[in-house]
């Protein structure tokens, strides 16, 4: 086993390369996914085993994102937590939103945050060709046998 310090904002993005990943609104497909592609079984497990470790600070990170939309939004009638990045004035103008700020510089910060993540590391003996980057797992590839 091999460790490699990621932000937690890099784990985030980890997990988007490990399992692809779709845009909310229009629902197209923005990255495939390394699990998707065609690679030999063996990496897959080993993704996987990757994914489960990701997927953990993935849900840690989203709850914490929740609690500061609770601290920084407000609850419209519904019960649903709203933070607008900015207010309309009378006179048309907008104002930036200052529980927005502190909203996005608190977030921000998580996502900053050093963890140490355990991984074996990937040889790929054969040259794999993908459609897309995959800067974060590329850090992962070990160049000989480890």
């Amino acid at each position: 086993m091999h460790t490699i310090q990621l932000t937690l904002g890099e784990i985030l993005l980890l997990k988007n390369e490990i399992y692809g990943s779709i845009s909310p609104t229009t629902r197209e497909v923005l990255q495939k996914g390394l699990v998707n592609q065609n690679i030999p079984i063996k990496i897959k497990y080993w993704l996987n085993v990757l994914g489960e470790k990701v997927n953990y600070e993935d849900r840690i990170v989203k709850n914490l994102y929740d609690e500061l939309g609770h601290k920084y939004g407000e609850t419209d009638e519904n019960g649903n937590i709203i933070l607008n990045p900015s207010t309309k004035q009378e006179d048309g103008s907008f104002v930036i939103n200052p529980n927005f700020l502190e909203f996005q510089n608190e977030y921000s910060n998580l996502l900053q945050t050093l963890k140490e993540l355990e991984y074996t590391p990937f040889l790929l003996l054969e040259q794999l060709t993908f459609e897309e980057n995959y800067p974060i797992f590329n850090k992962l590839i070990a160049i000989e046998n480890v």
